[in-house]
C-alpha cells in the first residue's frame, strides 16, 4: 500500500501520537508529527503517567508496544509538546534518536491540536512535516501567531504575575494593550500602574 506514495506522514496528538509513531514502522522513510507525544502507556515503562488507565490493561510487550523503537526506520520525526505539561515533557525525553526533533509550545497546555487549529497553524504544521521542512526555526514562525491569542496571553500573564515580576507583568500588559483589545488586559494594566504610582 505504502509503496504507490512519494511522500508518507503518520500524525496523531495524544495517543494516537503514541499509534502514528508505533505504526510508522510499517513504511520505512516515512515522516512522523507526533503533538502531546507517548512513547507507551504501559505502567511498567510509564507508570508516572496516570492518564490512560484503561490502556494498561493491554499488551505493551509485543511489536508495537514502545514507540521508540518503533521509529527508527523513519526518515524524520517532529515531536510537538508544552514542556509544562510534565507527563507529555517526560514521554518525549524517550525519544532519543538523532532524527527526532523536540519542539516546545510553552503554554500550549494538553490538547495541542486544539491550539494549533485555534491559531490557523495546524494546517502548515502538518504540510511542513510531510515535507520535511518542520524544524525549530519553521516551527517558532508559525508558533508566534500565539502572540496574538488571548488564551495564551492569559496564561502567561498568571505565570509572571505567579513568580511575582511585577515590572515584566507591567511590559506585557503594556504590550498587549498596545497590538490588541483584550479587555481583561486593559484593565490590569490601570491595576498595575496605580500599583506603581507613588504614595
Amino acid at each position: 500500500f505504502f509503496e504507490d506514495f512519494d511522500q508518507i506522514l503518520f500524525y496523531g496528538a495524544g495517543p494516537s501520537a503514541y499509534a502514528a509513531c508505533a505504526f510508522s514502522v510499517a513504511a520505512p522513510g516515512s515522516r512522523v508529527l507526533a503533538l502531546n507525544p507517548v512513547a507507551t502507556p504501559d505502567p511498567a515503562v510509564a507508570g508516572w503517567d496516570d492518564r490512560f488507565t484503561a490502556a494498561r490493561k493491554l499488551d505493551f510487550t509485543s511489536r508495537y508496544g514502545y514507540a521508540p523503537d518503533m521509529v527508527d526506520g523513519c526518515a524524520q520525526l517532529s515531536l510537538i509538546f508544552d514542556p509544562r505539561q510534565k507527563p507529555d515533557a517526560m514521554h518525549a525525553a524517550l525519544f532519543r534518536a538523532p532524527y527526532a526533533t523536540a519542539l516546545r509550545a510553552r503554554y500550549a497546555g494538553g490538547n495541542l491540536e486544539n491550539v494549533l487549529a485555534r491559531l490557523g497553524i495546524l494546517t502548515d504544521v502538518v504540510i511542513q512535516a510531510a515535507e520535511g521542512k518542520l524544524d525549530a526555526t519553521s516551527f517558532a514562525r508559525l508558533w508566534r501567531k500565539r502572540r496574538d491569542d488571548a488564551a495564551y496571553l492569559k496564561y502567561l500573564l498568571q505565570d509572571v504575575e505567579q513568580d511575582g515580576h511585577r515590572a515584566r507583568a507591567l511590559a506585557l500588559c503594556t504590550n498587549v494593550v498596545n497590538r490588541l483589545k483584550i479587555q481583561r488586559f486593559r484593565k490590569r494594566l490601570a491595576e498595575l500602574t496605580d500599583q506603581t504610582k507613588p504614595a
